[in-house]
């Protein structure tokens, strides 16, 4: 049965076909690159291996043409993949060659590195580990030399199955410290760097809305500058009026003075004074046709400056406010755009969640199939990467919690990967064994993730606890990938621990990895707690410590004189206490059922 994780369809095949039928329409060389290697990939997951290499090579071609290195080097890691499962070793090891050889020529330290790896991962295949380890060991220095804890994680665990593989135990478990010690750090720094990449978002998006404001406090002074001027020009012009009226005014009480002294002086003085009082007339007149000119020029010189800079301002002021408008218009565009894929992306992760919650089993087929039981699921986000899984296959009936590494989408993502492999192992091909379907499904993801060595996959793993009740007998067994569970009888709490490594944690992986059955006998009230690690890691308490396993496994004994339906809601309390008020850290589950008690 094909799987959605492992092919493609004809649409997928014709969708990349398309992209890249567009990307050589337009002529852009980049855009032929990516588009070609997207279409080869998906002919690869499809097992079309002819129409994929033909691909791969034409963009290597183009790659090389225009200089893009990195995507040169992905290329050759892919063909060297897709040969190493084609059982073609020597092709394999020869594009592996070609990509260590131009990482280091080119000083991509980091692509180095993965392209040694992808080349050591070829001679395990060839179960030359000599040559494997040589590899690797050159690989593990350049990752300590960058400091890059991803990659050392990664090395650190080929090298462990290497010299497991040559028989060297000491060594192996030597390499497996380091790469759990690396690990541990790891997580610390990433969870620092994703604070801090949060603030830095935060403080940019703070910067941005200041200096949008200090932008439009300038442009409003700007505009009150503007109409302050405006409103001194009216006063201006108002003033010139005044000042005009007030001229004619004087000239009309000295014109109107002067006819009245004529007349008082007139019968007297008539002929002695004529002369006298035409040349003060004149000289008067002259004065005040001088002054009004003068003032009359000067008007005007004022008018026009003021016209001249009133207009200057007015042209100022109307390619401000266009700017204004531009980019008013061009922020509510932002928003508007913003609005649209969040609305978009809420949708899809609302429609995700129904598809998830209706993967799961209902929790009464478990209340019916077990003396007593609970169900306790409290997912971070609205996908969870936490589930669990329930099967009535004949004799036995299975009972599985998996941790798919991540939350939100990641995590649903992977959780139907598992969910669907789980299917097809148990009630198809009808494997019985636990730890045989554990490794199944380690190999079945492997194989999954095995093209991607562009990118770092040790986050698409998933911890898993197995459990399957025989209703024959009183047997339960148990095998568990990087999980731990729990039994507890008469007050006394038994640990069972599962294999330590995770299932499909990286391709570096080797496929070859198994897990190990552990077989119990059911007493009579004996309890079974299976878990992820949400709730132990959650933060809270008054310091902001994590909860810690060894004081969940001190609550669950204590709670044990009370109904395993009532625990649930008691493990509830106790979380909410801890949190106290603190955001969720990651997905919680954890399961707890009595099996029936055959007397046989």
């Amino acid at each position: 049965m094909s799987q959605t994780f492992s092919g493609a369809s004809n649409a997928d095949i014709e969708d990349c076909r398309a992209e890249y039928a567009r990307a050589v329409d337009s002529g852009n060389q980049h855009e032929i690159v990516e588009t070609r290697i997207n279409l080869a990939l998906v002919y690869w997951y499809s097992k079309l291996y002819n129409e994929a290499i033909t691909h791969l090579k034409g963009a290597a071609v183009t790659a090389r043409s225009i200089g893009e290195t990195k995507s040169e080097i992905s290329i050759n890691d892919y063909l060297s993949i897709i040969n190493c499962e084609l059982l073609k070793y020597d092709e394999a090891l020869s594009f592996a060659r070609e990509a260590v050889r131009i990482a280091r020529q080119n000083g991509f330290q980091k692509e180095t590195v993965n392209s040694l790896i992808n080349t050591a991962a070829v001679y395990m295949s060839q179960r030359d580990n000599v040559k494997a380890l040589d590899y690797i060991m050159e690989a593990l220095g350049i990752a300590n030399a960058l400091g890059n804890n991803l990659l050392i994680c990664r090395c650190c665990q080929i090298a462990s199955q290497i010299y497991a593989d040559m028989g060297d135990s000491e060594k192996s478990k030597q390499y497996e410290r380091m790469y759990h010690d690396t690990e541990n750090s790891l997580n610390e720094q990433e969870l620092l760097k994703s604070k801090q990449d949060t603030q830095n978002e935060l403080f940019a998006t703070e910067n941005e809305v200041v200096t949008k404001e200090k932008q439009l406090h300038v442009l409003e002074k700007q505009n009150q500058e503007t109409l302050d001027s405006l409103y001194r020009v009216e006063m201006l012009n108002n003033q010139m009026r005044l000042e005009m009226q007030l001229i004619s005014r004087e000239r009309e009480i000295a014109e109107l003075r002067i006819r009245e002294k004529e007349n008082e002086i007139a019968a007297a003085e008539r002929f002695k004074k004529i002369a006298i009082v035409v040349i003060s007339v004149i000289t008067l007149l002259l004065v005040l046709l001088i002054k009004f000119l003068t003032d009359r020029n000067r008007a005007n010189r004022r008018l026009k400056t003021a016209n001249a800079e009133l207009n200057e301002t007015y042209q100022t002021v109307k390619l401000q406010n266009s700017l204004l408008n531009s980019k008013t218009k061009q922020i509510e565009a932002q928003r508007n755009e913003l609005e649209r894929k969040n609305n978009q992306i809420i949708d899809s992760i609302s429609s995700a969640s129904r598809i998830q919650k209706a993967m799961m089993p209902n929790r009464r087929m478990i209340t019916n199939y077990f003396e007593e039981s609970f169900v306790f699921f409290e997912p971070r986000d609205v996908v969870s990467g936490d589930f669990y899984w329930f099967s009535d296959a004949g004799r036995y009936r299975y009972l599985a919690v998996i941790d798919c590494v991540g939350h939100s989408v990641q995590g649903a993502f992977m959780s139907v990967v598992a969910n669907s492999l789980l299917n097809d192992l148990v009630n198809k091909k009808l494997i019985e064994s636990p730890a045989e379907i554990l490794r199944m499904m380690n190999v079945e993801i492997i194989k999954a993730w095995s093209h991607d060595k562009e990118h770092d996959t040790s986050d698409q793993g998933m911890d898993v606890s197995l459990c399957r009740f025989d209703k024959e007998s009183n047997e339960i067994t148990i095998a568990a990938a990087n999980h731990t569970v729990w039994t507890v009888s008469d007050g006394e709490c038994t640990e069972i621990h599962g294999d330590i490594y995770s299932i499909g944690a990286s391709f570096a992986d080797s496929i070859d990895s198994v897990f190990t059955n552990h077989t119990i006998n059911n007493k009579k009230g004996m309890a079974l707690y299976m878990f992820s690690d949400g709730f132990q890691d959650q933060l809270g308490g008054e310091q902001g410590r994590k909860f810690m396993q060894e004081n969940l496994k001190k609550l669950i004994i204590s709670i044990q004189d009370q109904p395993l339906s009532r625990q649930s809601d008691l493990l509830g309390e106790v979380l909410e206490s801890w949190k106290n008020g603190r955001p969720q850290t990651d997905d919680i589950l954890m399961i707890g059922v009595k099996n029936r008690f055959l007397d046989i």
